[in-house]
């Protein structure tokens, strides 16, 4: 029996909305998932991104199943970045209009909702992912779906797309590994 969404202790809380998850929730989806990967990984998972609807406005906010299912966070292009010792997400590039309109993520709410304590800038997430890249015996990535699939005529989100190619453009001398992490998640 699932209890009343009252009664789930430590829920997090993000944009004003509720998760029925405590943050130990996705804690054990990111251990779960290390657990299954190479030692020495270092694995990046992009967040979705927002898609233009009109000249001026967004579709409603759907984030990438699997970045989910590993940190619970709602926020667009947030990135998630994992090794053998720790988790931080790197925050999108602060966008004084969209804060103004949609609000800024919070570092705080991140941290509560994910469980992921360390919560970096844009500037210094890139540094600090250069950094750990570099020093990784392996990059996991999930694989890039094509940019459009002809066979069920849909877009896919650039988001997670730019995160894997930025990756692999730093990864020159690091092995990457795009089918343990894809086949782990089922993205």
């Amino acid at each position: 029996m699932v209890a009343p969404i009252e009664t789930i202790a430590n829920r997090g809380t993000i944009a004003g909305m509720q998760t029925p998850f405590s943050s130990d929730f996705f804690t054990q989806h990111r251990n779960r998932l290390m657990q299954e990967l190479p030692p020495g990984s270092l694995t990046v998972v992009g967040g979705a991104g927002l898609l233009q609807r009109t000249a001026d406005t967004t579709f409603p906010f759907t984030q990438h199943s699997s970045f989910w299912y590993l940190t619970g966070i709602e926020e667009p292009n947030v990135i998630l970045c994992m090794n053998t010792n720790e988790s931080y997400c790197i925050l999108p590039v602060a966008n004084e209009t969209l804060a103004l309109f949609d609000g800024a993520p919070v570092a705080e709410e991140l941290q509560a909702v994910s469980g992921v304590s360390t919560i970096l800038s844009y500037e210094e997430g890139w540094k600090r992912l250069k950094h750990d890249i570099r020093n990784a015996a392996i990059v996991c990535l999930p694989s890039a779906p094509p940019a459009y699939d002809e066979h069920h005529g849909l877009y896919a989100n650039p988001g997670p797309i730019a995160v894997i190619e930025n990756v692999i453009k730093l990864a020159k001398q690091t092995q990457l590994d795009t089918t343990t992490l894809s086949r782990t998640l089922a993205c």
